[in-house]
């Protein structure tokens, strides 16, 4: 019963340890579990789905007449819907060539690796046309097409992206970004007050990096095995280890970034050290303590009073 034994205290020390390669695929779908009873049977009828509406547009983009998208023999919301299926597998085939390029696995187009990269991708956008595809979804699919089968990956990708936070950002629902914003910013002038009121003084927002930490999960950031040992920690404590983690990465670079201009921060948070280490990584993200369940509802919560109250404000001026 994983539920019950999430919070034991060994199963979470040997999730902040690292959980071995070859059975963390195992542990994650354990850990994650599965709410939206996804199974292999319906990632199958979605794989085919996909791949019939993939020929069907294949045929009709053929159609289009110029370069301004104008779709012959369709209008309305049919051609809206066409162009917006086009510019989807587009976006995805262009993204299968960019994740993970240092890795065999997914650099070779006839890698078995690389189709069901797509499968997984595409079998998403059928599932949840209304979220669609965004660029470094890819990343997190391949990452856990590294550890386990694609109907599991699916499983786990489909599970971690409908989730309330992920839906939130990928969706671009700002009000609800902000929120979460907000409550990052709290936990930075509790956990890191002379860091915090650097940011202040130079106009650096937790926007300018929180937003793109979360939407990709850390990957592309990282190293790929610092990257996993997040991982690890996130199919634990969900939301609140993203949390923990960006004050854990914030902490690790203080030294550095107080020294730094405006520019060198912006520039730093989006392309985090190469050489970071994954045990000092995990050393500082668990020294992070005042980021709870609790204590995350309780900001968010108040987070939602004080802009409903400024959005008063701007009606009744």
């Amino acid at each position: 019963n994983w539920s019950r034994k999430q919070s034991c205290s060994k199963v979470r020390s040997l999730c902040f340890k690292g959980i071995p390669s070859q059975i963390r695929g195992q542990v994650w779908c354990s850990l994650l579990g599965n709410k939206l009873n996804i199974t292999a049977d319906l990632f199958q009828v979605l794989c085919e789905q996909a791949e019939k509406s993939r020929e069907a547009y294949e045929e009709e983009k053929e159609h289009i007449e110029n370069a301004d998208g104008d779709v012959g023999g369709f209008g309305g919301k049919a051609e809206e819907l066409l162009l917006k299926a086009i510019s989807t597998h587009k976006m995805i085939l262009l993204d299968l060539s960019r994740t993970y390029p240092e890795l065999e696995v997914f650099r070779n187009e006839k890698s078995p690796y690389r189709q069901h990269l797509l499968e997984v991708l595409e079998a998403f956008v059928c599932f949840r046309p209304e979220i669609g595809y965004s660029q470094g979804m890819s990343f997190l699919a391949a990452l856990l097409l590294l550890f386990m089968e694609p109907e599991d990956a699916f499983m786990v990708f489909t599970n971690i992206l409908t989730s309330s936070c992920f839906v939130n950002f990928y969706r671009m629902k700002m009000p609800e970004v902000k929120m979460y914003m907000y409550a990052h910013e709290k936990f930075l002038k509790e956990e890191l007050p002379s860091l915090y009121s650097q940011f202040k003084k130079l106009g650096i927002h937790p926007e300018m990096y929180m937003v793109k930490w979360i939407m990709c999960l850390f990957c592309q950031l990282l190293p790929l095995e610092c990257t996993c040992r997040i991982w690890d920690f996130f199919f634990l404590d969900g939301d609140v280890a993203i949390f923990r983690t960006g004050l854990g990465i914030l902490k690790l670079l203080e030294k550095d970034l107080l020294k730094m201009s405006f520019e060198q921060i912006a520039y730093q948070l989006s392309h985090l050290p190469p050489n970071i280490n994954e045990d000092e990584l995990m050393r500082s993200v668990r020294g992070v303590q005042i980021v709870t369940n609790r204590r995350l509802k309780e900001l968010l919560k108040e987070a939602s009073s004080v802009y409903r109250k400024q959005g008063s404000k701007n009606e009744n001026p």
